[in-house]
């Protein structure tokens, strides 16, 4: 009786800084499956999702015990494509998120 090996896809590391500023990340979660109203599937690889959330944390200025959100990442569970977002507090108008663009790893292939 022989056994196959199972592909296995590695997850992408993070940046451990992103402009300077070290980050430290938390463990990677699945995102809220009951968001309805936005398309939670994969554009590279068409899986459903939903996808991996995670959140970065940098040290707050001249407050060594606290630490500002200020980053989080998206990847697809299947390819891991991974994009890594900006987090800005909207300053005017109804509370909300800006969400920009810092970072990308493109997707993995299936490693034998």
């Amino acid at each position: 009786m022989t056994e196959e090996a199972v592909p296995q896809r590695t997850i992408p590391a993070l940046p451990a800084d992103i402009d300077g500023q070290p980050v430290t990340w938390r463990r990677w979660e699945a995102a809220c499956s009951w968001i309805t109203h936005i398309d939670l599937s994969c554009e590279q690889c068409a899986h459903p999702g939903p996808p991996m959330l995670t959140f970065g944390s940098i040290p707050h200025p001249g407050k060594d015990d606290h630490a500002l959100l200020s980053y989080q990442a998206s990847r697809c569970p299947a390819c891991q494509e991974t994009r890594i977002y900006r987090r800005t507090p909207r300053r005017y108008g109804p509370p909300g998120i800006y969400l920009t663009e810092v970072g990308y790893i493109p997707p993995r292939t299936l490693e034998a």
